[in-house]
Order: C-alpha cells, then structure tokens, then sequence
C-alpha cells in the first residue's frame, strides 16, 4: 500500500492571512536575534583579542589555552515566506489546495529550519527575556 500525503482545500485569504502572522512572528524574532547576536560578535572580538595576546606572549595557561568559539549568526529565511505569499497572491482561486507538508509549513508554521531557528532563539535567550519569550511561541512547534 502506497503512502500518500493528505491534501487540503483552503480559502485563499485566510491562508495568507496566517502565513503573513507566521512571517512577522519570524520578523520579529529574528531581529531580536541579530541584535543579540551583534552583542555576543563584540564579546567574542574582545575575548578573542585577549586570547591572541596571550598567544603571542606565550603566557598561556592550560586553563586559559581553549579558544573562544564565534556565536553562530542568525539566518534570514523571510524569502521563504516571501515566495509563498507571492505565490498565493498570483493564485487566482478563492481556495487552493495543500499537502500535508506544505500545510505544517504554510499555516503549521513547521518548516525545516524551525528547529534551527528555536535553538538559535534558545541559545540567545540568555542574554535576553524578549528572545525568550519569543522562543516560547516556537516552543510548541
């Protein structure tokens, strides 16, 4: 027995009008997670400068000798909402048609870097209650 996706028929405006609430969540958290992550790029400048210091000087400890790691930078996936909301807006049905995966994705607000995003908002969310509670909305995903 073959496995087949389930498929959905949905009114075109109400699609995009949760797919555009999906993208400004996504907006928003992403900008709070630039801004952290400009602040822990700073941190990282200055205790990588101290750690090149301590290297030329060949002063090191073994307990100062672990290089700093770079914070991973937040990636902009706006384009992804983007295409299907231009998709949408060019469809000239009131209702259209969706896949199981296309709706976790459309209207679910599951895509396949939502888990990557979460972690990301997790790993900033100690420098910043406002990442953490958009991280919250994710938590369910």
């Amino acid at each position: 027995m073959m496995d087949r996706e389930l498929t959905i028929s949905i009114a075109k405006r109400t699609l995009l009008d949760q797919l555009k609430k999906n993208k400004d969540r996504f907006v928003k958290s992403y900008e709070a997670l630039l801004k952290a992550y400009e602040k822990k790029v700073h941190e990282y400048q200055t205790k990588y400068g101290d750690y090149t210091k301590k290297l030329v000087a060949k002063q090191l400890e073994k307990k100062d000798s672990q290089e700093p790691m770079a914070p991973p930078r937040p990636e902009d996936r706006t384009k992804d909402y983007d295409f299907y909301i231009e998709m949408l807006m060019q469809h000239e049905n009131d209702t259209i048609e969706l896949s199981e995966s296309l709706f976790k994705q459309l209207w679910k607000d599951q895509w396949d870097w939502t888990h990557s995003h979460f972690a990301l908002m997790n790993f900033y969310a100690g420098g910043s209650a406002a990442i953490a509670d958009m991280a919250s909305a994710y938590s369910g995903d």
